[in-house]
């Protein structure tokens, strides 16, 4: 599941884990994809190279994962506006969207053999999975469901510790409204919390024994983040950037995007 950033370190550390278990890169039979974030599947092309496995990924990430630099610059073209729209600097919105360009290095292509939709189900060694779509951190979040196990794979929708940050995206199409991110992670959560389950393997940080706090750390999270909002749009008119300023004083100019 996920399969890091395209570095030779990262491959290293992959390989050594593989070797742990008495496997190798040559034994991956099917790689998941959780969402098409480089840090999640940069590595997937060198994997397939390495033992022609299948790359199984949401419909939604074929494009972003066969062609990330074409979908960044799509991405930049839209982002450059859409960011000086909400009041920031257009200088500012102009280096923000620079940014992932220097990433792509980290992300090349790789083809998509299978795309899994909500419910699918998929047999891996003595695990039965079932696909469970989690929008919110991103559009093509997947998460891998294993119920006789009460367990999770869940990429970077649970987190310990952090809550994930619903990511701002473009529309998918023109004309079409743009995915509010916040509204689609808390439905996600609220599917989740409806899981039966006794343990969550997470994108980053350690293995989650107690998936039931962390979602409830995670709604507790966005409720008070909502109330502030309410509370500094009530004192009058603010830009969206005017309040993430107020929101967040300290934030680094290369964090607003997520800001």
């Amino acid at each position: 599941v996920d399969a890091g950033p395209h570095t030779d370190e990262a491959l290293a550390a992959l390989s050594a884990q593989l070797a742990e278990a008495g496997r190798a890169l040559a034994d991956v039979e099917q790689l998941l994809i959780t969402h098409p974030h480089m840090d999640h599947f940069g590595l997937a092309g060198a994997v397939k190279a390495a033992s022609g496995c299948a790359v199984l990924a949401h419909p939604d990430a074929v494009d972003k994962l066969g062609d990330f630099a074409g979908f960044y610059r799509r991405e930049q073209d839209y982002f450059a506006t859409f960011l000086a729209s909400m009041g920031m600097p257009p200088q500012t919105a102009r280096v923000l969207t620079e940014l992932p360009k220097s990433f792509s290095v980290l992300a090349p292509p790789v083809t998509v053999e299978r795309t899994l939709r909500e419910g699918d189900r998929l047999e891996v060694g003595r695990l039965t999975l079932e696909a469970l779509e989690t929008p919110g951190h991103s559009p093509a979040s997947l998460c891998f469901y294993a119920a006789a196990q009460r367990a999770l794979f869940a990429g970077d929708h649970l987190i310990d510790g952090i809550t994930p940050n619903p990511l701002l995206e473009m529309p998918r199409a023109p004309g079409q409204p743009r995915p509010r991110s916040l509204n689609l992670y808390l439905d996600s959560l609220r599917k989740v919390a409806a899981l039966e389950l006794d343990v969550v393997y997470a994108g980053h940080r350690n293995t989650i024994t107690d998936p039931r706090r962390v979602i409830d750390t995670s709604f507790e999270h966005h409720q008070r983040r909502s109330e502030r909002v309410l509370a500094l749009v009530r004192t009058g008119p603010l830009t969206a950037h005017a309040l993430m300023q107020r929101l967040f004083p300290e934030l680094p100019a290369t964090e607003q995007f997520l800001g």
